[in-house]
This record gives structure tokens, sequence and C-alpha cells, in this order.
């Protein structure tokens, strides 16, 4: 029989009632070592116990051999000075026997306390002894000899969070075998890192402090004058203070944190030349005797205190230590705790009072958004609520991902935990009809490395992998980027909300996504009405940073900016030209700072990092917003200027013109042919007309060299093409179908009072339209010209002697002799039928001429003629939003034999546009179905108003008429 189980009978389980003598255990040792007995009854996976700092963790340590009952015990310490006091602790049973647990006539188990790393001359002490005591290092070179590793059937780790690390988990690894217990005090990181155990047991802090283990501290905080030094004034605080309590009777020493060993160094000599303190530096360049020579200094109150960097402050037990000067104090909370339990504790038997901590009032430093260093800071209640709020928040965690089932476990990817995923808080939201937890995640041409289902959470995470050319590599090499990516995904059930975050923020894998586990017609995005009630529910909005969608403008189609409080730039007129786009801002929620924006796109974003837990908390807070009904969004700043669109219920009959996604216009996409080359064509060169609208469908005709197909853009706002053979578009190195790429880069459409349709949603604004002027409708005597009106242009099949609308166009142009250049551009992705150029001294006049011819038997009856050219007129205007702009797309239609310079070259135009003159266009729509000299039916009334306005509000061009008859 060991020596721990035939001892076990002695022990007992004495109740302190937390008097002076010391007797008893405490509450906290009492629940802890219960916890570990009940648990390894039936189970045996590693286990974590949480005890604050001075709670008796040190005598729960030794109890637990006897109580389980073991042969052989490793116990783990962080430090060299831990592992001496845990060896001779166990060495004589003082602390047991002085708290009743054994009589003094029980022998203590035989010790080996592993100074250096293992060697065979180690061998007979290991085994002879019960307890062996290491620090890490060399309890890994322990747990790697084979005669060793496997006789060890408890190991006990001090300090439990430094686990992840990879010598401590090893050691935990290369004993499979042997129970596993480990303590802390905090058990949580700041890098995250799971700490792989059970969390059976948790004494809070405020627990410890109503017992009386864990003593009261004072904050003292100093205030810097102006051109005073901190460090001096900080250490005649700290003498004051020390000299106070030694006054008053308490044996109390001083701990001066620093954060580097030069600064020890300064602090040193500032100490001796400003103050009467005795204080000695420890670090880690002190030896093991050094450092305890200091210890026995300081307990014999040779000396006032140590100046240390980063020593003394994790599992070392010196209660007389009670006032901590902090000269640079820690960034993480783990830290923070274990330093201040250090001075909190209260089994002493010399006299000690409470804890001070003097530091710089310092407003600005904060632990998990609690201003720690302030004057208005309350110690006790903040340090309590900050431990057991991060303990809690870690138990829980524990217990949320025991409800995932791994489905799929890679075999690269063994150690890969859901508790590391940390990553930012954005996702696209669907509206979804029906989810399928249990379906399979689309093929998105990468290797799924991890699945992980959620059933109580209806949430799914996938970790993907895939192989990428470097950015400088154009063809298949040797070299290729192994990334890796997350999807998870998550499904509101009570709202039917769909939430995907994507690292790759792609369109086409979104989609995929919402397909494969919702299926093809059952989601659809969010309203921009809807998603932009995530703003609901907060005050103090402070929006900086914003995008504004220009429904007039050409010069500025889409308006970011940037700021404080970019909402000031909004005023009531800024509603009759914008619609919102995407919004960024900070707020308040819960008297917590938060940052929260959207996008039209049906995105939700946040500058927040977080755990898979807390970004689906974040989901299910956004997701009752958004499906509120009820709730109305008021920021209180000028964003509330902006009209918010309507969900549509069924598409607007005047529909007349649609437009390029911006995107397509700043980086025009090239098409792929057939034989896999790309293309010199792009997007732009691609010709949709609106076929016909019908109540919940705009049949869209798309044609390109000779092959023409229909595509079907839905309520919804989805694009579908229901034929092989599509043309296919490159965005970065992905190839994809045009109603796909359509789906990413949606088309903008426009209603003849100039509403706006995007997604399924209709930006509405009563502009007042004036009534329009029929002057600007010029009559031109076609028949003068033995123009065929009803012919745009002639074909090779026309055998008469009447010209086209376009060969009289051409005429006319070059009748006028103040024209410098005129070019012809008719065909695909025509910048317009004929551009005329005049170079005058103070400006550039470009003149855009769209022609189409009258199909109707009466004049000022065909809606669907006037639609189309004032459609074109409008779409023009974007090339004109630039010198540059122009001459590059006239460039490329030079080369792509699209453009046939009738006067001039384009040489000498090159030169004419790099002057510095200003550019000013026209825009002229030769329509002669339309004549002043009849009235207008309203909806061709209504349409021209709507041109002639969009178009003088472009800031590109001033002018707009109509060449009629």
């Amino acid at each position: 029989m060991s020596y721990f189980s035939s001892n076990y009978i002695s022990m007992k389980y004495p109740l302190s009632d937390y008097s002076c003598d010391g007797q008893g255990l405490r509450n906290a040792q009492v629940g802890a070592i219960h916890a570990l007995g009940a648990y390894f009854t039936t189970k045996k996976e590693p286990v974590l116990l949480s005890m604050p700092t001075g709670t008796g963790k040190t005598a729960v340590i030794m109890m637990a051999p006897y109580l389980l009952g073991v042969s052989k015990v490793l116990v783990v310490t962080p430090t060299v000075l831990v592992r001496s006091q845990i060896a001779q602790n166990f060495s004589s049973l003082k602390i047991l026997k002085q708290i009743g647990v054994f009589e003094k006539e029980v022998g203590p188990p035989i010790i080996c306390e592993l100074k250096h790393k293992y060697t065979d001359d180690y061998k007979k002490n290991i085994e002879s002894a019960d307890v062996v005591v290491a620090t890490p290092g060399c309890a890994l070179s322990l747990s790697e000899n084979q005669d060793t590793k496997k006789i060890f059937d408890l190991v006990i780790i001090d300090e439990a969070h430094h686990e992840p690390a990879k010598t401590w988990r090893e050691v935990l690894l290369n004993n499979p075998e042997a129970k596993q217990v480990l303590f802390t005090a905090t058990p949580f990181r700041r890098d995250k890192k799971e700490i792989k155990a059970n969390h059976i047991y948790n004494y809070p802090l405020s627990r410890a402090y109503k017992d009386g283990v864990f003593g009261a501290i004072n904050f003292i905080p100093v205030e810097l004058k102006e051109d005073e030094d901190k460090d001096i004034i900080l250490a005649k605080k700290g003498e004051e203070i020390f000299f106070r309590d030694k006054a008053n009777g308490l044996e109390h020493a001083m701990m001066v944190r620093c954060k580097s060993k030069k600064e020890a160094t300064h602090l040193s000599n500032l100490y001796k030349n400003h103050t009467l303190l005795k204080l000695e530096i420890v670090n880690s360049s002190k030896s093991r005797q050094e450092v305890l020579k200091i210890i026995d200094q300081l307990s014999n109150q040779e000396i006032n205190g140590v100046i240390c960097v980063d020593m003394m402050a994790e599992g070392f037990d010196f209660p007389n230590l009670k006032i901590a000067v902090i000269h640079d104090p820690h960034k993480s909370l783990a830290t923070t705790l274990q330093f201040i339990g250090r001075f909190a504790r209260t089994n002493q038997e010399r006299l000690i009072g409470e804890a001070s901590f003097i530091a710089v009032n310092d407003e600005q430093f904060a632990l998990e958004n609690k201003k720690l260093f302030s004057t208005d800071s309350i110690w006790q209640e903040i340090i309590i609520d900050l431990s057991e709020e991060r303990i809690n928040q870690d138990i829980e965690s524990q217990e949320y991902f025991k409800s995932y089932d791994n489905q799929l476990l890679s075999t690269n990817n063994q150690e890969f935990s859901l508790h590391s995923l940390y990553t930012n808080f954005h996702a696209r939201i669907y509206y979804a009809k029906s989810f399928n937890l249990n379906a399979k995640f689309p093929d998105l041409r990468m290797k799924i490395e991890n699945i992980n289902v959620s059933e109580d959470d209806q949430t799914i995470v996938v970790v993907t992998s895939s192989k990428q050319l470097p950015r400088w590599s154009t063809v298949d090499g040797i070299y290729y980027n192994l990334e890796y990516n997350t999807v998870l995904i998550h499904y509101q059930k009570k709202n039917n909300l769909l939430f995907i975050n994507s690292h790759l923020k792609s369109e086409s894998i979104y989609d995929a996504i919402a397909i494969a586990y919702c299926g093809e017609d059952n989601y659809e995005k969010i309203t921009l009405s809807n998603i932009h009630k995530v703003l609901s529910g907060v005050k103090n909005h402070e929006i900086f940073n914003s995008g504004l969608a220009n429904r007039l403008s050409e010069g500025e189609t889409y308006k970011i900016s940037a700021g404080s409080d970019v909402s000031k730039a909004i005023d009531v007129d800024s509603g009759k030209m914008y619609s919102p786009g995407h919004v960024f801002c900070k707020a308040e929620e819960a008297d917590t700072q938060i940052t929260i924006g959207y996008s039209s796109g049906s995105k939700i974003w946040s500058s927040k990092y977080g755990s898979i837990q807390e970004m689906v908390k974040w989901f299910d807070l956004n997701g009752d917003k958004i499906s509120n009904q009820q709730v109305k969004v008021k920021t209180n700043t000028n964003y509330d200027n902006l009209p918010m669109p309507t969900e549509m219920k069924k598409f607007p009959k005047d529909i007349f013109m649609w437009d390029f996604n911006v995107q397509s216009y700043r980086k025009p996409h090239n098409l792929l042919i057939s034989e896999g080359d790309i293309s010199t064509s792009t997007i732009l060169d691609v010709d949709i007309s609106i076929e016909s609208v019908k109540t919940l469908e705009i049949l869209l005709r798309v044609s390109l060299g000779g092959k023409s197909y229909n595509i079907v853009r839905n309520i919804n706002g989805k694009y579908k093409c229901f034929i092989e053979g599509e043309f296919f578009i490159m965005v970065g190195r992905e190839a994809m179908p045009l109603s796909v790429y359509l789906n990413q880069f949606p088309l903008s459409f426009y209603t003849s009072s100039l509403a706006l349709i995007s997604g399924n949603e209709i930006s509405r604004y009563d502009y007042n339209l004036p009534a329009f002027d029929m002057n600007k409708i010029i009559s031109i005597d076609w028949k003068s010209y033995n123009t065929d009106i009803t012919m745009e242009i002639k074909t090779n099949k026309y055998k008469g002697d009447k010209n086209s609308l376009q060969d009289t166009i051409g005429e006319k142009l070059i009748e006028n002799n103040t024209y410098d250049y005129i070019v012809f551009d008719h065909g695909s992705g025509e910048i317009a039928d004929y551009i005329s150029i005049e170079i005058l001294k103070t400006q550039i006049i470009v003149s855009f001429y769209h022609a189409k011819a009258k199909s109707s038997v009466n004049f000022n009856s065909s809606v669907g003629d006037v639609y189309e050219v004032l459609g074109q007129s409008i779409k023009s205007l974007i090339w004109l939003k630039s010198k540059s702009i122009f001459l590059a797309k006239l460039r490329d239609r030079q080369r792509s034999g699209h453009s046939v310079f009738i006067k001039g070259e384009i040489k000498y135009l090159e030169q004419a546009l790099k002057d510095n003159i200003p550019m000013r266009g026209k825009i002229i729509a030769c329509q002669p179905g339309l004549t002043s000299n009849e009235n207008l039916p309203d909806k061709i009334g209504e349409v021209l108003s709507a041109t002639n306005m969009k178009i003088k509000n472009s800031a590109t061009t001033k002018d707009f008429y109509v060449w009629g008859s």
C-alpha cells in the first residue's frame, strides 16, 4: 500500500470558524477538496479548480494525493521560489498539521525537489519519492524519459493558466494515464487559449472577501502636477504609507513594481536618493540563493521591501507584502489579479492590516473597460467584479462548447479547439424560410479541415484550407500560399434569420452556403430599412464613416465620408440627393462603448473581436432588433435626414432605365472567352436592355458579339439565368457567370420619377419636378436630309436611298464648322452614337448624341422609345466625370475598333485634353418621335423632367436637349 493510501485514514476534515488560531479548513478548501473527490469517483478527465490567491490552495494541493489514494505525485510549479515552498510544505506537513488535518505524529511523504533536468543520477531519488516537485522544464524532461514517464498516477499543476503553453501541456500529454488536477486563481488567458480541463470548482472572490481570506484593498491615487517627476512622487508616497503603517504597529513590506531590469536599477538609485526606504532588487538575473537571502531579510525586517521585475507575484506566499508602488501597471487582467492577490492575503500570524496600492491617477488605463487607476475607482468592487465576470465567462464558455459535435477532424489539425477561435464580428444576413442544420457544406473548391455542429445553438463552424498562388505569380508554379479560413453559420430560429461570418467575403460563397442550408429559393437579403434597426437600442451615436448613394449626380455617385462626426454634413436637402449606403458608428449600449455598422448589402459589422459564443450572442441581439417591427430608429444626428427606403411588394410599371454598379465602373471586370482566355471586352461592353417589367420580375436581355440571352431579376434582387452558356466575368482569379456577377455587383434601376430600386427596396423622394421645358425639344427637319426616322442605322440588307437617323445626325454635325472633333461610336458598350468636341479658350465642350428611331405611328406616343434613349443618356454621364475617364474610355473604344474619328485625330485630342481647361458636357437625345407641337403625355413629360433634373444635378453636365420633329 502506498504512503498516501495508508495515511488517508489519518486525514481529518475540521471546519474552521476563522478564529485567530487558524484551526480547521476554510470554506474554499472544504469545497475544493470535496469537489475533487466527487469528480474522480465517476470520471477521469483533467480537472480545473479556481481558488483566489490567499484562500488556501496549497493545503488542497497537499490533501489531494491522500484523498485520491495515489502512489506517486508530480507537482509542477511556475517558479523556483514556489517549487521550494511546495517541497518544504510537503516535507513537513506543517500547514496541514496547523489546521488540524493531521495529528503531529503523522510522518511526511518522501520528497524529491527536482532542481535540474532529469538524468539517470536522479533515478533512485525519483523511484523512492512519494512527491516530485519540479518547474516545467525539469518536469518535461522527467515525463519524456521512458523509465519515469509512467510512474506517476497524479499530476498536479500549480498556476494552471500556464497549461496551454507548450512545455506545460506536453508534461500532461506525456502522462495520459495519470489523474490530472490543475489549480489557479485566474483560469483565463490574455491570448484566449483554452485550458484543457473540466472546470469543476470555482470559489468566487466575493465569497473570499466575505469569508475574510481576501483582505480589503485601498487604492491611493497620486496626482501629478506639471513638470513633476512621476517616479519621485510615487517613491515619496510609498515612503509615507510605509512609515505610517509602521507607526501603527503594522509589519508591512513593500513591493515596487517596474517593467524592466534597467528601470529597476534606475528606481533603486532613485529610492536611495529621495527616501529612507531600504529596498533590494529581485529579478530573473538573481540566483536562487540570492533571492532566498533577500526573502529572509524581508522576513526579518532587515529591509523594507523589494523592487521587482515580474518576480514574487505568482504563487509566492509572503502575506506581509501589503504595500505596492506601481510605476508600470500590468496590461493583462490575469497578471493584474495575480499581482493584487499577493497583497490581499490575510493568513499571517504577525500583525498586518489592509493592502495599499499606490499609482498615478490615470483615467486612460483600463482593464476589460474598467478604469482601474482612476480616482473614482472603487477597487474592492472592481477587482471582485472583474475576476468573477471573467471566471464565469470561462465556465460558461466551457459548457457552451460541449454542445458542439465534431463531425470532421482533419489529421493536420488534431489540436484545433473551438475555444481558440477568436475573430472579428461581421455577418451577411438573410431571411431564411427554412434551415437544414445537417446539410452538406457546399463545395467551394477548398479542403474542409474541420466541421463542428451545435444542435442546441443551430450553429456550424467550418475550417477550410486552400492553396493560392502568390500575388506575384501569374502561372502555376512550385510556390503556393496555404491559407486557412473559417466560416461560422448561425440560424436564429425564432426570427428565421441566417447569419454567415466568413473570412472570404465573396458573394458566391455567401450564396453557395445559403443555398446549401436553406434551399435555392428559400432565402433573401435583409432590406435596408430593417438592417438599419441595428442602430436601435443604443444612445449617443457618433457616426465616423458613412457612404451615401447619390441618386442624381454622376459626378459623385457614391460619397464616402470619414471623421469624428460625419453626419453634420447631412442636411435636409441632402435627403433629396442621397440614399443611405453604409454607416459605421460608435455608440453606448448598457453603459458600454460599442461600434456597429451596416450596409445596404445586408451586412453588419463591428470592430469587436470575440469568441464563437460571444459572436452568436451578438448575432441574436441584432437579429432581435432587425425583426422588431415596432422599433423606430432615431440617432439624433443629421443622419436622420436621409429617407429610408421601403420594401417593394411589386415592381413599379414606370421603370425606365438601369445602371451598372459603381464597382463595375471603378474596375470594369473582363469577360472570359470560350477558349478560356481573358477577353479585352469588359462588363461595360455587355449590352443590357429591359425587355419587360412584370409584377415580381424584370426580364433583361443581354447581348454581346452576336450572342444574346435573357436574365431574370426577381423582386428580391436576385439574378437568374435559365440557359447554359452564359457570359463569364473574371473577378480576380475567379470566373463567374454573368448572373452570379450581377448578384455580387447588382444593377440599379430608376423609375420615371427618379425613385431608386436596390435589392427589394425602393427609395422615393418628392423632388417637386417642374414641367419639362418644351423649348428643349428642338425641331429637326428630317425630311430635308431625306431621313427615314423609323430606321436607326442602315444594315447591309437595306436597298433604299433613305438616310438612317444616324446618317442624318452625322451630316448635321459635319455641317457645323465649330466642332473640332467628331466621333462615331456605335455598338455594344458605346459612349454615345456620336460625340462632338469643341475646343474653346475657356472650356472644352463635349456633347453626347444618343439616337433612337421612331417606332410608333403617332408623335409623343412611344413611351418605350423615350425610356430607352433617356436611359442611355443618363448612363453616359459616367464618362463625363473627368477628362481622364473620358479619354481612357475613348482610347479603349479606339483600340477595340468601335470608335471612328470622322473629324480630327485622337492624338491631337489627347493633347488638348491635357491642357488646364475645364470640360463641360452636353447630352442630346435624338428621338424624332417627340415633338413640341403636341402635348406630352404625363408619363413622357415626367421622365423628360426627371432626366433633365438628373443631368443638371450631375456636376458634370449642365445642358440637356432633345432633337425631335
